[in-house]
Order: C-alpha cells, then sequence, then structure tokens
C-alpha cells in the first residue's frame, strides 16, 4: 500500500480538540489499520514544533505529540533534493512554501495526502480529507 502523510492541520485538529476531532481520530485509526503506513514531513514536524515553542511552552502538547507519533506509528519523512527542486518549480508565494515542501514530499514518493485544505494542494494528486479517503 502506499504512503499516506498527514498535513499539519489535520494534526492540529485533533491536538486542539477542534470540531470533529474525534472524527478524524478514528478516520486516521481506520486508514492505518487498513494497513497504510502513516507519514508526516519534516515540514510538518517543524510546524508542529514551532507552534509549540511560539504558543504553547509548557503544555502538554509534545507529550501528546510523541504519543500520538507512537500509537500510530508516524514516521517522519525528510526533504530531498528532488523534493526542494519541485517544490522551487512550482512555488509562487513565499508564504505558501512550506505547503510546496509538503506536496513536493508526497508527490515525489508517489503518496496520498491528508488534510482539510484540499485547494491549497490541488497541484498534486491523491489529496484527501481524512474522511474522503476512506471512500474513494
Amino acid at each position: 500500500m502506499s504512503d499516506v502523510f498527514i498535513d499539519t492541520n489535520v494534526l492540529l485538529r485533533v491536538f486542539n480538540e477542534e470540531a470533529g476531532f474525534e472524527d478524524t481520530i478514528e478516520d486516521i485509526a481506520e486508514i492505518k489499520s487498513s494497513g497504510h503506513d502513516l507519514n508526516i514531513s519534516c515540514i510538518t514536524h517543524f510546524e508542529l514544533l514551532w507552534g509549540y515553542y511560539l504558543y504553547a511552552e509548557g503544555s502538554d502538547f509534545l507529550e501528546k505529540y510523541e504519543n500520538v507519533r507512537n500509537v500510530l506509528e508516524i514516521g517522519i519523512v525528510d526533504l530531498t533534493k528532488r523534493d526542494i527542486e519541485v517544490a522551487a518549480m512550482r512555488c509562487r508565494s513565499k508564504s505558501k512554501i512550506r505547503d510546496y515542501f509538503i506536496g513536493s514530499t508526497v508527490k515525489n514518493r508517489s503518496g496520498s495526502l491528508l488534510t482539510y485544505n484540499v485547494v491549497d494542494f490541488r497541484w498534486i494528486e491523491n489529496v484527501y480529507t481524512p474522511h474522503q479517503f476512506l471512500i474513494e
């Protein structure tokens, strides 16, 4: 089965207990139990840690994050030279460069991306919300 990458906003919905977070947890668990390997880009890892140090230092966020990564066996995938080249070719906005790094990581590995910002990744294939992934 192909690798499934999880975007930052999906994990933040869970960690911040935003509306629908329970459904998101169930969907991700079902995707994992169906045999898919779960990953995040090193950029997603950076964004989560960056947000912690900017806004939530001293909270239990890091403990929750590591627990979720361990339970769901979520790997962290490094950027390659090719990922950077694809992002540089496609990106036309400084404010979107992190999305292009994430997208190129998924694209170059022929993976799927779970995100709630599907429109931001319309330049790659196999982009879904967690629930859409399950019904496709």
